[in-house]
């Protein structure tokens, strides 16, 4: 997986990472809004571009897409409340304001999907286990190796499947064969990822992993830079949470779609707060122009 190997958020102390990265997921879905799910979701589609690339986005969008219309259709199918009918059987009626609850729910619940798929970017193994590695050294680990573990397992089905692809100088192939190549291409996965971790072990004992206090590859300060990041990041975050505390956004889809109208100037105002701190690692990049060194 290609990840943008720099940018200027990047420079900032792992803390502030990990508010982030925690942050935009846990944001979301304390959201019932669907004009502040939308802006959610469309950061979401944002980052993953900015840091893995066009190609992972449609992927995504490939793999959720599905789950959207599956929560939108069960909820439309068996939840009947609502006034506003659009069609009926002799037993049941079928509701606009049930089918727009579950898309929003399936809108969250991808949004976060795509969020969490930007994790590993956002913050490093390395940064990870800086954060935790000291106190919690075993958990650390295992979450930072399973956060690796999606990633490097796509890339290593992609590259199976290369190598023994042949499909371009043979007809469409019977289902039998199909599912015969599948089962050898697991098998050279697992093979693969045996190998991988008999190397990590081999290498962690060299290194003498758990012989003593761990140490650190890189060392870093919270600076002034980093003061004011967090600052900006706890003042566009805070007029969020504020504004869903004060019911300034609050939206009802049951019986019918209830909104306060005199809270526009709001509805907007938390919308801007929420994609400013979504986008945050975007405009920093494009202010800074390049990134800040150490």
């Amino acid at each position: 997986m290609h990840i943008r190997p720099y940018t200027l958020f990047s420079t900032l102390h792992p803390v502030i990472l990990l508010g982030y990265a925690l942050g935009a997921p846990i944001l979301t879905m304390c959201m019932g809004n669907p004009w502040c799910l939308l802006v959610s979701f469309g950061c979401a589609l944002v980052m993953e571009w900015f840091y893995l690339g066009e190609q992972f986005v449609w992927q995504g969008i490939r793999g959720t897409w599905l789950l959207f219309l599956l929560i939108m259709i069960l909820n439309f199918m068996t939840n009947h409340r609502g006034m506003i009918i659009l069609f009926q059987t002799r037993t049941r009626r079928y509701t606009l304001e049930s089918l727009c609850y579950g898309a929003a729910n399936g809108l969250l619940l991808c949004a976060v999907i795509f969020w969490f798929r930007c994790f590993s970017a956002v913050l490093s193994n390395q940064k990870f286990l800086y954060l935790f590695g000291r106190r919690f050294q075993t958990a650390a680990l295992l979450l930072s190796m399973i956060l690796k573990l999606f990633p490097e397992t796509q890339y290593k089905i992609t590259q199976i499947r290369m190598a023994q692809d042949d499909s371009a100088f043979q007809e469409k192939e019977a289902l039998k064969v199909r599912l015969k190549k599948g089962m050898r291409q697991i098998s050279c996965l697992l093979e693969w990822s045996m190998e991988d971790s008999i190397e990590t072990a081999d290498s962690m004992k060299a290194r003498g992993y758990g012989a003593g206090r761990r140490g650190q590859y890189e060392r870093y300060h919270f600076t002034s830079y980093d003061l004011g990041a967090l600052a900006v990041m706890l003042c566009l975050s805070g007029t969020v949470i504020m504004g869903m505390v004060l019911g300034k956004i609050t939206f009802s889809y049951y019986p019918t779609f209830t909104w306060n109208k005199e809270m526009l100037v709001w509805n907007v105002l938390i919308c801007f707060c929420e994609a400013g701190f979504l986008l945050m690692p975007c405009w920093m990049e494009v202010i800074g122009a390049g990134g800040r060194r150490r």
